[in-house]
């Protein structure tokens, strides 16, 4: 919608001004405001819209209020001063007339006096005083009467003086409306291109100056204010030797020449800058800096690499998922817990199947790098030609097969947050060296270029063979061993934490039958012994596999000692009812293995019973009393027994 406001000088108009607005083509898209203004009117006027219409002294005042809106002048045509000429001498006889008005009004005069063979006598003038001037100086005798506008014509009548009014016909109304509104629509676009200009740039991630071939500042964007931190609100004018000396806009001015990626102190902050010149036919007619705080680039790229992190390079298990109350596994998450804390290489030993990832992700949620990515590697699963492009990625024509865009490197994914180096002594040592350098320096260099690239990575290696041995027989270097061994995690295998078997396979069946969509069985107390005596080789790998299978081929409510043995790698061939011990066979009974025992046997029932005190006393032929003693000797809550994983 396009407003327009007309000022209409004086009454007999404002019908032609609505006749032309209705026969407008575009009157649909036309808000109109016709006002009767008078040149004493507009001190006061509230003037808005588009663009303004006005005519004569009353637009002269007009435009000297500076409102910032466009002015159109209503144009007095030739005719229109002809017309009046002529009835002013039919009215009153006159041969002398002073034409008194605004510069549309003098335009041509002397050429209309000639042909209609009268003397006219032009008077320019932009004020109500001056109207008045001219006017009593007509009355003196320089004229028989005064042709102008409804100004002029008001004071001459007042002095009973001969006067016409100078009339606006329909086409100078229309001329003025057309006018006005290719202005209001020009207006309007290049406001509408500027406020996309100004957006662009105040949403933009540099700061932007140009500065003209003087080199005073023409333009700069909200973030370059900031940037600055200039006590000045409108820097525009100033000179940007005075503003931002550092980065040599003025140099770039006296050469021509371009100057990027130039790495400037201001402020107290590191900038990275562009300089370029602005060139018109060769001329330099101005130049225009971008530039970034190094923090900000760094911000962006963590929000990169945060993204790829989102896209699989997360961890997913915390502390609370790891199962297990034993003292053995306890002691393990304490430290793990504390060592979360630090930021320093993490060394994690333990047998195949300990849960060596469920604790690097473990430590990598508790630690400051949470938020960062989390990417896990196995050392053994990658072939040795490929761990170098993998690890530390490549560019383009890096080798045969090399994608074009070139890759990125798990370290260089792995920036602000955590590797986990699995398996890392099956590294060759020729490898270890580069992976040496990597941790000392803490950059990397693709295959193939010839940039390093820094990186802020935590790592986490694991080792299911005492990296010590290794290094004793020369298959390990010493010099890594110190960069890994930093930190180190000792995680217990499962047959010296037999005490959270019970907990583990009920924790696991009960996973694997409702993922199947099956009744969630329960374990008699010979399959449990079964199932403790096993050495488990396999740790809670085998164990999380052994427990599937009992789910799939469980068909009763209670998996009995023979189900058991289908399931378990062994030889045992002894029958159930020849098994000794109820939940644990033990080869040396002393008062430590019997606690353990039967707190085992407390929270397994607790366990079997849903927490439910009475029904587990029952389940162990003792009366409730006796239960609450052990459960107190011990330690327990039934809640958080049923609970706790």
């Amino acid at each position: 919608m396009i407003e327009l406001t007309f000022c209409v000088p004086y009454v007999s108009m404002m019908e032609l001004v609505h006749k032309v607005f209705q026969e407008h083509p575009l009157f649909e898209r036309i808000k109109k405001n016709i006002l009767q203004v008078e040149v004493h009117d507009v001190p006061s006027l509230k003037l808005k819209g588009d663009v303004i219409i006005a005519r004569g002294i009353a637009a002269e005042s007009i435009r000297s209020l500076n409102s910032g809106i466009p002015l159109i002048e209503l144009p007095i045509t030739g005719y229109d001063i002809v017309h009046a000429i002529h009835a002013c001498r039919e009215r009153f006889g006159a041969q002398k007339i002073a034409c008194i008005g605004s510069s549309f009004v003098m335009y041509g005069v002397s050429s209309i006096g000639k042909a209609m063979d009268v003397e006219l006598v032009a008077h320019q003038v932009s004020s109500e005083e001056e109207g008045a001037s001219f006017v009593r100086q007509a009355i003196a005798g320089d004229a028989d009467a005064v042709v102008g506008g409804l100004m002029v014509t008001k004071i001459a009548e007042a002095a009973h003086f001969p006067a016409v009014m100078i009339e606006s016909g329909y086409e100078s109304i229309r001329q003025a409306v057309d006018e006005a509104v290719r202005t209001a629509l020009i207006s309007r676009a290049e406001r509408a291109r500027v406020e996309r200009l100004r957006t662009i740039m105040d949403y933009s991630y540099e700061g932007i100056i140009a500065v003209d071939e003087q080199g005073k500042i023409t333009l700069f964007n909200k973030l370059a204010g900031e940037i600055l931190k200039s006590e000045k609100k409108n820097l525009i004018g100033s000179p940007i030797g005075e503003v931002l000396p550092e980065i040599g806009i003025t140099r770039v001015l006296e050469t021509g020449k371009e100057e990027l990626e130039g790495l400037y102190n201001v402020k107290d902050s590191m900038i990275s800058t562009n300089c370029v010149p602005l060139q018109i036919d060769s001329e330099i007619v101005g130049a225009v800096a971008t530039f970034q705080k190094i923090s900000r680039i760094q911000e962006v790229e963590e929000r990169i690499r945060q993204k790829l992190f989102k896209k699989g390079l997360t961890a997913k298990y915390h502390f609370k998922d790891i199962i297990g109350y034993g003292e053995a596994i306890s002691g393990a998450i304490e430290l793990a817990v504390k060592y979360s804390e630090a930021d320093s290489n993490i060394l994690l030993d333990g047998e195949t199947g300990t849960g060596k990832e469920l604790f690097a992700q473990s430590i990598h949620n508790a630690s400051k790098r949470r938020k960062g990515p989390f990417v896990a590697v196995n050392c053994a699963a990658i072939p040795e030609h490929l761990l170098e492009s993998e690890l530390f990625g490549y560019v383009e024509g890096a080798f045969t097969g090399a994608a074009r865009a070139g890759k990125a490197g798990l370290f260089e994914l792995a920036h602000r947050g955590t590797i986990f180096l699995d398996e890392v002594s099956e590294l060759s040592l020729p490898f270890q060296a580069r992976l040496l350098r990597v941790l000392q320096e803490k950059e990397i260099m693709r295959l193939g270029h010839d940039r390093v690239i820094p990186i802020d990575v935590r790592v986490i290696a694991a080792s299911n063979v005492p990296l010590k041995d290794l290094v004793r027989s020369d298959r390990f270097r010493r010099d890594l061993l110190y960069r890994l061994d930093v930190l180190r995690i000792t995680i217990p295998p499962l047959r010296e934490r037999k005490e959270d078997i019970p907990l583990l396979l009920r924790n696991y069946i009960e996973q694997n039958s409702m993922r199947m969509k099956k009744q969630v069985p329960d374990v008699s107390a010979e399959a449990l012994s079964v199932l403790s005596e096993h050495s488990w080789p396999g740790n809670v790998r085998e164990l999380i596999n052994i427990c599937e299978r009992l789910a799939i081929i469980a068909d009763d409510r209670e998996i009995g000692c023979e189900t058991v043995y289908k399931v378990l790698d062994t030889d045992e061939t002894q029958a159930c009812s020849d098994r000794e011990g109820d939940l644990f066979y033990i080869d040396t009974i002393n008062s430590e293995s019997f606690a353990k025992m039967e707190k085992g046997i407390l929270v397994a029932a607790l366990r079997q019973t849903m927490g439910n005190k009475k029904q587990a006393a029952e389940l162990l032929g003792i009366d409730n009393s006796t239960l609450w003693r052990k459960m107190r000797k011990y330690n327990l809550d039934a809640e958080e027994v049923l609970f706790r994983k």
